[in-house]
């Protein structure tokens, strides 16, 4: 979800700055040595985690992630996209407690990868930045854990 969009031109000012600790990470939808999309939570409202600037993946300089509040149509899509993964992929990427929605047929990995090519992309029409952050959200439950 993260790789259609770009923020390198989004300004990092200092007042825009989110304390991370008002946020759980929920799931992870793009990763690369760390989250570059994820959905994250803060109270009862859902937001969407993007990094920043693709060009210091490779490199030493930190990471950043702009915080995106996404319209009620991004939201559900992004929810939608999240239980089909669960049911056809597996649950790996998960990071919340709540049950996912029942999905008929079988799980069959191919039929979700075949599908997201021509599911909707998020644009920056369907969100609004609310901030950044300096470090990526913990997560609200650890799986695999004893």
């Amino acid at each position: 979800m993260a790789r259609e969009l770009d923020f390198a031109d989004v300004v990092l000012a200092p007042e825009h700055q989110l304390n991370v600790d008002e946020f759980v990470l929920l799931w992870v939808d793009d990763w690369y040595d760390g989250p570059l999309g994820a959905m994250i939570a803060r109270g009862g409202e859902r937001a969407y985690l993007a990094i920043h600037d693709r060009s210091v993946l490779e490199t030493d300089e930190p990471w950043r992630w702009v915080v995106l509040r996404l319209s009620p149509a991004a939201l559900d899509e992004r929810n939608r996209q999240h239980a089909l993964f669960a049911h056809h992929v597996g649950e790996h990427w998960c990071c919340h407690a709540a049950p996912h929605p029942s999905i008929d047929g079988e799980r069959v990995a191919a039929t979700f990868y075949e599908q997201q090519a021509t599911r909707p992309h998020l644009t920056r029409a369907d969100c609004q930045i609310l901030g950044w952050l300096s470090d990526a959200p913990r997560s609200e439950v650890v799986r695999g854990s004893a």
